[in-house]
């Protein structure tokens, strides 16, 4: 499954240029369902944490995957942010099916810039709908794109 397109929250710079990097700092990138309402003012990931997929019999994990060989790559004008592009971020359903889910967001793991596990963004997964369910025993795998997950530009 491919990735849509990456929305940033409005701290992500902050927090970012304060102390985040993207190379080191562990990132996740978590499943919510239909109930989250996408705000960009939302900065920590408790305000988004509530409307995650379930974890019993799932195969979901909670609080997401964490992001294997993160990369900034030079671009003109910027760079852009990757991971795995091999394995992807994959979760195997359990005896009972994934649920569906709407938005994969992608928050720091631990306290930077004096905020705990502070939010960066967000891509939808199935462009005005959901994502159905993935049936038990099968994978859902979301690639990295190509142009990575997201870039950061200056004109």
């Amino acid at each position: 499954m491919a990735a849509g397109t990456f929305t940033f929250y409005d701290t992500a710079a902050s927090v970012i240029a304060d102390d985040g990097d993207v190379t080191t700092t562990v990132i996740r990138a978590a499943l919510v369902g239909s109930t989250y309402s996408p705000s960009v003012a939302h900065s920590l990931w408790s305000q988004v944490s509530a409307s995650e997929l379930g974890t019993t019999n799932t195969g979901y994990t909670a609080n997401g995957k964490t992001l294997s060989a993160p990369v900034l790559t030079d671009i003109t004008a910027g760079v852009k942010f990757s991971s795995d592009a091999t394995g992807g971020i994959a979760w195997t359903a359990g005896s009972a099916d994934l649920p569906a889910w709407k938005y994969c967001v992608f928050h720091f793991v631990g306290t930077i810039a004096g905020r705990v596990n502070p939010v960066i963004g967000y891509f939808e997964g199935n462009s005005g709908g959901t994502v159905p369910a993935t049936t038990n025993t099968n994978t859902l795998t979301i690639n990295c794109p190509a142009g990575g997950w997201f870039d950061i530009t200056h004109a």
